[in-house]
């Protein structure tokens, strides 16, 4: 019987070209008879049961992506045996997985030139395998002379991925292969009702596999092993009215894009993040929108005026923003920090607002247009937080290593990332926090959260971005 694969696309989400969104993607691996289906990140990596020969099935995931979403990319099958071989790098033990990475070469694939390899070599080493190099970039794949060399070599006839992603796509697959059993694919057919709820089932299972078995035995009074977050997202929709149906003490988060997010309570009351004026065909009218002003797509000059509450992240008449809104099922407060030019009016003394949402016994932060690494001031004042929307653009904000420690500091049980712009900061943000954090690429615009089912693990959770009626 065949073993569990994992497929490898080449450049999709970069620079917003060749845009595949994850929810697509698995129903388009479904749609070909593929089983337990589950994608990693958003750079086009899948795992699954079932299906023939490479070369075939290869052949027709291509021919659907050209179909369906007018892609055009090469597409590598491999099974378990292929990334084990990749994790069994050859360089120096304790090296940072995220800085090998893995180039899968197609069948075709031409052969290297060494002598142009080893001129462009400085601290970098390499190495190739049947069908594989791996390549060692102590300073980053993205300033190494010698990847720039290998891809105009290569061309198409690759794929490149850093052994975390690697490595976790093995996780994927091992935890694919102890399920797969005679009575497990009936038990998968009863009362799931649609593919997507089955879908995200399999996620709980292979989160439980890779991150939350250990956490059992510390908190044997709760439900610990996985986020019910994650579990009961897709089935509360509601584009009308978002807090319609939320049971007690729950609030909803729906990603509307860049630095937006709508935040919902039981009792109805509706926050808008860095709210720059349009939300969704919905005509829905939140109770609170903040703003921030670093540049113009995290505010508007024309607000809807029929919002009762609206909170601006920057200096008026020379004083910092203050704010402390109780709106009853929600306080809203804020945290400034000091922003930088060239946006806006350029370096500006608490320029930015830090808003955190107090909701359901939650302490939701959203960080803003964060330039300012913080003070232990700021911290404090911060507080605890429950969930934190982080961008993770690694330039228009704070580089990337100085955001994860951040993010590290604040210790929030659910990051959801934000204000990236394409899958390059995400998947570079991804990997910089994996092993510490468990990831999981949701396929999913809005989830649900409660005070009582944090994740035993903290958990980056990437939300797709979508409008309201989008």
């Amino acid at each position: 019987m065949q073993g569990p694969r994992a497929v490898l696309l080449r450049g999709v989400n970069v620079s917003g070209h060749n845009r595949l969104p994850m929810a697509g993607f698995r129903a388009l691996l479904e749609g070909l008879g593929l089983r337990r289906v589950e994608t990693w990140i958003q750079s086009g990596n899948a795992v699954f049961c079932g299906g023939g020969p490479d070369d075939r099935l290869a052949a027709a995931i291509a021919a659907a992506l050209r179909s369906e979403f007018g892609i055009d990319t090469p597409v590598f099958l491999r099974d378990a045996p292929a990334l084990r071989a990749a994790l069994d790098h050859p360089f120096t033990a304790g090296a940072d997985p995220a800085r090998i990475h893995a180039f899968f070469l197609a069948p075709d694939a031409p052969p290297l030139d060494e002598a142009r390899l080893a001129a462009a070599r400085i601290d970098e080493t390499w190495a190739r395998r049947d069908g594989l190099v791996l390549l060692h970039t102590p300073s980053g794949l993205g300033r190494s002379r010698l990847a720039a060399v290998m891809a105009r070599q290569l061309t198409t006839a690759h794929t490149a991925r850093n052994l975390r992603s690697v490595a976790a796509l093995a996780a994927l697959m091992s935890s694919r292969r102890r399920e797969d059993g005679a009575g497990d694919a009936a038990a998968f057919r009863v009362n799931l009702g649609p593919t997507r709820r089955c879908r995200m089932f399999r996620l709980l299972t292979a989160a439980l596999c890779l991150i939350a078995l250990p956490a059992l035995g510390q908190q044997p009074d709760r439900i610990a092993s996985h986020c019910h977050a994650v579990a009961r997202g897709p089935d509360r929709v509601q584009p009308a009215r978002l807090g319609e149906g939320l049971d007690q003490d729950r609030v909803l988060i729906r990603y509307l894009g860049h630095a937006s997010f709508a935040i919902v309570t039981d009792q109805g009351t509706v926050a808008v993040t860095d709210y720059a004026g349009f939300i969704g065909r919905t005509d829905l009218v939140p109770d609170v929108a903040t703003m921030n002003n670093a540049h113009h797509t995290h505010w508007t000059p024309n607000p809807d005026p029929r919002i009762p509450h609206l909170l601006d992240g920057w200096p008026q008449d020379g004083a910092p923003a203050q704010h402390r809104l109780d709106l009853g099922s929600m306080l809203v407060r804020n945290v400034t920090s000091d922003t930088r030019g060239p946006f806006g009016e350029g370096a500006l003394r608490d320029g930015n607002s830090i808003f955190i949402f107090e909701a359901a016994g939650l302490c939701i932060g959203h960080l803003g247009h964060l330039h300012q690494i913080l003070t232990d001031a700021q911290y404090a004042e911060i507080g605890r937080l429950d969930i934190v929307m982080v961008p993770v653009d690694g330039g228009y904000t704070l580089r990337l290593a100085d955001m994860e420690q951040i993010v590290r500091r604040l210790k929030a049980r659910v990051v959801l990332p934000m204000h990236w712009f394409n899958g390059a900061s995400l998947r570079e943000f991804l990997a910089g926090m994996e092993g510490e954090f468990a990831v999981v690429e949701t396929g999913v615009s809005q989830m649900e959260f409660g005070l009582r089912d944090m994740p035993a693990q903290p958990t980056i959770l990437v939300l797709e971005p979508r409008l309201l009626d989008e």
